[in-house]
């Protein structure tokens, strides 16, 4: 049996409190493994609020197959397929559907390599709505290096596009995106149990609608507790 909830709440000062938002993210499910073959079917759910209204809810399945060459080398390969429902939005309401593989290799030294590609569509239940649908594909990638038995450096990078079904109504022109996605860090285990995780995340959509065409750049530092 496998599962997982993930809570997030994000505050702003002053002017930025509109922006104040929470996301609950739950899934569950059983995977079974035989020999160099396993496989998981799980539900996932999520429910994200802006403003304290509920903006968007997402309920859907994803199914794994993972398949191991040895100890070192295996290929993932998942299908996701989500309903996106927005109750103060109705048009929006979409489903979507992403599948994908990547290919995972793990030193001796303790380091690893990945690599893979995703591809999919997000489209609007509505009718005469294509505009607010896309198909996308994506490439990722990544390294953690092994420093020690305690320190790690790790670097990803995610590029995605995204071409959407007709004219935006409001800005004339249809909408394509172009995202990169980097992040660079470290890895750090004070004591037996516990992981620090401070990390750059970069993010460029070059979008050609202006709203939604914007630079981020976050800093960030997580703690963890196994048990």
């Amino acid at each position: 049996l496998i599962g997982a909830a993930t809570a997030e709440a994000r505050g702003h000062s002053s002017a930025g409190k509109p922006y104040d938002s929470d996301q609950l993210d739950v899934n569950a499910g059983v995977a079974y493994r035989v020999e160099r073959h396993e496989w998981m079917l799980s539900a996932q759910g999520a429910t994200y609020r802006l403003d304290g209204d509920t903006l968007r809810n997402i309920g859907g399945v994803l199914g794994e197959w993972i398949y191991r060459l040895d100890g070192f080398r295996q290929w993932d390969t998942f299908l996701q397929v989500q309903g996106l429902r927005y109750p103060t939005q109705t048009l929006r309401d979409a489903r979507r559907t992403v599948g994908g593989t990547s290919y995972i290799h793990v030193l001796r030294n303790g380091s690893l390599f990945y690599a893979g590609l995703y591809a999919g569509q997000e489209a609007p239940k509505a009718s005469g709505v294509d505009s607010l649908g896309h198909d996308l594909v994506g490439l990722r990638g990544g390294v953690q290096w092994a420093i020690s038995t305690q320190w790690a450096a790790f670097t990803h990078l995610n590029y995605e596009r995204r071409n959407y079904g007709a004219v935006d109504p409001f800005f004339g022109v249809t909408r394509r995106d172009r995202q990169a996605h980097w992040v660079l860090g470290a890895s750090w285990l004070p004591a037996p149990g516990w992981r620090i995780t401070p990390q750059w995340a970069l993010t460029r959509n070059d979008s050609t609608l202006p709203i939604t065409d914007y630079d981020r750049r976050v800093f960030s530092v997580t703690v963890r507790r196994e048990f």
